[in-house]
């Protein structure tokens, strides 16, 4: 008898993928959707104008984080970093909160106060990241801006 699971939380579509990845636009929108021309969700149209732009630095405006401890397609990628930095569990463990506290953030309702929230959500964000690396926050911040140089290139931009 086989057991069938549920979907998966983190299956998201490629519109937030393009999110996570701070990617997401009008185009990125209307590629993903079942019917083009849709446009997108006032939600989601907030974020498109609220992302940061492609800079060569994510962090920590983009959601770093999310993209690489809870999306699919980073896994191998937080995989390098672990090694990299040769994290411990509890690190690990902590940099998997944070991306939950980081994903919550990006599907959560957009209003008036969300660009302040984010703004102090991120600043949190980095203040633990840099208590919880130490001395290897520096060389966490250079992977992360060849990590975000690399998909942008294969992303084509």
């Amino acid at each position: 008898m086989s057991v069938r699971r549920p979907a998966s939380p983190l299956a998201f579509p490629a519109c937030t993928l393009a999110l996570c990845l701070g990617a997401l636009t009008e185009g990125t929108w209307a590629a993903a959707q079942d019917t083009p021309g849709t446009p997108p969700p006032a939600a989601t149209q907030a974020r498109l104008t609220a992302l940061p732009p492609a800079t060569v630095d994510p962090w920590p405006d983009a959601p770093v984080l999310t993209r690489l401890f809870r999306l699919p397609a980073g896994r191998a990628d937080a995989q390098q970093l672990i090694a990299a930095l040769d994290l411990t569990v509890a690190q690990v463990r902590e940099l998997q909160r944070l991306a939950g506290s980081e994903t919550l953030y990006v599907q959560g309702e957009v209003t008036a106060s969300t660009p302040a929230k984010l703004a102090v959500m991120r600043a949190e964000k980095d203040r633990k990241v840099r208590l919880l690396l130490g001395a290897d926050y520096a060389l966490f911040r250079q992977i992360v801006r060849d990590w975000w140089r690399e998909q942008l290139r294969r992303a084509g931009g």
